[in-house]
């Protein structure tokens, strides 16, 4: 895989993007937990179990917990990308 940011590539982003790891939960259309690897005013990129089934264009709800762990904030998108490595699966949302 190419990396989006080198020299040969062009980048094809909307928005800068940031490195944001923390715990998520992917709550709707199934439950599974995962990990932001990072995020944009526009999505959110994050790694969960292999085996998780998320089709493009699916509508996804993601539940993300406050740093202090009392409440958490939902957001939604739409899956745009998903890359199965043999490790994890990376799912790129785009909010709504």
């Amino acid at each position: 895989m190419q990396d989006r940011l080198s020299p040969q590539s062009t980048n094809t982003r909307r928005a800068n993007r940031i490195v944001w790891e923390r715990p998520v939960l992917i709550v709707d259309p199934i439950r599974a937990s995962g990990k932001t690897i990072n995020v944009s005013a526009v999505g959110i990129l994050l790694s969960t179990d292999r085996h998780v089934n998320l089709p493009l264009g699916a509508e996804i709800a993601l539940s993300i917990p406050h740093l202090e762990g009392r409440d958490s904030m939902v957001v939604h998108g739409k899956v745009v990308r998903v890359e199965r490595t043999a490790r994890d699966m990376r799912v790129a949302v785009n909010l709504t």
